[in-house]
């Protein structure tokens, strides 16, 4: 399962891991279906450690919509062994959230080894295509004091390559 990220710096291409985490898989894939990140803005860009968006086209990262209704909670143990050698790495897709079991429409791309899993909710994919688009994101103008991009980077749109979900809503 993959989709790419059109956005204002070039395409991201993302593998979801829809069998192991299917919540998060399936909540991501609806608001890219629906149109719900389109002219989003990355609203916090931490150089070496993560790039994060899905909240709204103004950036000021307040929205945390679901497809439930609600927050959804985690499918991974917010803390432990395995979660941590995940975010160990530059490219990895995590729900981001403020709290435990607090996930919506707000996602996370690591851009380097994170300290720990605060913030972080169900690591659910990664990153297999648009390194060159990821590092053009990393090095752009940001304002240090609240880490926002100078210049908005956006999801301009989506592609859907393949969605395991869609028959399940037929």
């Amino acid at each position: 399962m993959a989709v790419t990220l059109h956005t204002t710096r070039g395409p991201l291409k993302l593998e979801l891991e829809c069998e192991q985490c299917p919540i998060a898989s399936k909540n991501f894939l609806a608001l890219c279906a629906s149109g719900f990140y389109n002219g989003v803005v990355f609203h916090r860009v931490i150089p070496r450690l993560l790039v994060q968006g899905g909240s709204d086209p103004h950036g000021v990262g307040t929205v945390n919509k679901s497809i439930y209704g609600a927050p959804f909670e985690d499918e991974a143990p917010p803390s432990g062994g395995e979660l941590l050698v995940r975010l160990a790495h530059r490219g990895v897709l995590a729900t981001a959230s403020a709290a435990p079991d607090q996930n919506g429409s707000q996602f996370l791309i690591t851009l380097g080894a994170l300290p720990g899993t605060a913030g972080v909710g169900t690591v659910f994919g990664r990153v297999i295509d648009g390194w060159e688009t990821l590092q053009r994101i990393e090095s752009s103008d940001t304002d240090p004091e609240v880490d926002r991009p100078v210049a908005p980077i956006a999801i301009e749109s989506v592609t859907i390559h393949a969605n395991p979900f869609a028959e399940m809503t037929q």
